[in-house]
C-alpha cells in the first residue's frame, strides 16, 4: 500500500464523496447500481468486494441472506457501528479482490463499486469473481468513465477542487492520488469484462445521459448474469455504442 493513498482513505475519502452535493450524486450512483435487482433470499449470499466502510449497505434492498464485505483495510468496527448493518446478517473479511478467500460457486450476487479502476491485476480479479459465483448469480459493477471527457471535466472542477480545499492539498498532490489509484482505462476494463464473461449475459448502461459515447457520460453500470457450466463462447451483451 501507498502511505499517501492510505492517508486519503483514512481521513478524506468519506467526506469527499459522501457529504454535501457530491454525496447526493454518489448516492444516485449507488441507487442505480441497485435498481431493478431481485431480492437475495434466505440462504443466499451477497459478496461486496472493496466494501470500504460499508457505504453501499444503506442502498441494499431485500437482502435476507448473508452479506459478506471484503476490503484491503479492516473496517469491521466502522461497519459494526452502522445502524443499517444491524438489520443484516453481515460479516467482514480483510483481503484482496484478486484472490478471494471463498470456495467455488458460493455467491448469489457480487457487488463492486468503483473498485475495478484501482485493481493491479483486473484479469485475475475477474477470473476470481466468476469462480465464486453460482450459476445464475448477478455481478453488479459501478465503473467510472475515466478518462472520458465529461468525467474528466467533473473530476477537475468538482472533485479535485473539493479535495484540495478539504485536505488543504496542492492540486499536484490531488492529481497524483488519482493517477496512482485510477490505473485502469475504461475501454480496457470493458474489453476485459467482455472477454472474461463471454459465456454470460451482460448489460452495460451509462449515466447520466444513457445515450451516446462513454466519453459523454460519467459512470457505467455493468450487470452480468453468470451462466454455468462453461465456458460457452457467444455471450449476450447489451450495450451502447462506444
Amino acid at each position: 500500500m501507498n502511505p499517501e493513498t492510505d492517508r486519503f482513505y483514512e481521513e478524506d475519502f468519506h467526506r469527499l464523496h459522501y457529504e454535501d452535493h457530491v454525496g447526493a450524486y454518489t448516492g444516485f450512483q449507488h441507487r442505480m447500481l441497485e435498481r431493478g435487482l431481485p431480492e437475495v433470499g434466505t440462504g443466499g449470499r451477497v459478496l461486496e468486494v472493496g466494501a470500504g466502510r460499508g457505504e453501499h449497505l444503506a442502498f441494499v434492498r431485500g437482502c435476507r441472506g448473508a452479506y459478506v464485505m471484503l476490503d484491503l483495510r479492516d473496517r469491521s468496527s466502522d461497519i459494526a457501528a452502522s445502524p443499517v448493518a444491524q438489520h443484516l446478517s453481515r460479516s467482514f473479511m480483510v483481503g484482496s479482490g484478486e484472490e478471494l478467500p471463498l470456495r467455488d460457486d458460493c455467491v448469489d450476487r457480487l457487488i463492486a463499486t468503483c473498485l475495478v479502476l484501482h485493481l493491479t491485476h483486473p484479469d485475475r480479479a475477474f477470473q476470481e469473481w466468476r469462480r465464486v459465483c453460482r450459476d445464475g448469480a448477478t455481478l453488479s459493477l459501478l465503473l467510472p468513465c475515466d478518462p472520458g471527457m465529461l468525467y474528466r471535466w467533473g473530476r477537475h472542477w468538482v472533485v479535485h477542487r473539493r479535495l484540495a480545499r478539504l485536505a488543504d492539498l496542492p492540486m499536484a498532490h490531488v492529481k497524483y492520488l488519482w493517477a496512482y489509484e485510477h490505473r485502469n482505462h475504461y475501454l480496457a476494463i470493458v474489453s476485459m469484462l467482455r472477454w472474461h464473461f463471454r459465456a454470460d449475459r451482460m448489460t452495460i448502461r451509462r449515466y447520466p445521459l444513457r445515450w451516446g459515447s462513454w466519453n459523454m457520460n460519467v459512470f457505467t453500470i455493468v450487470r452480468i448474469t453468470v451462466v454455468k457450466p462453461g465456458p460457452r463462447i457467444g455471450a449476450t451483451v447489451t450495450t451502447q455504442p462506444d
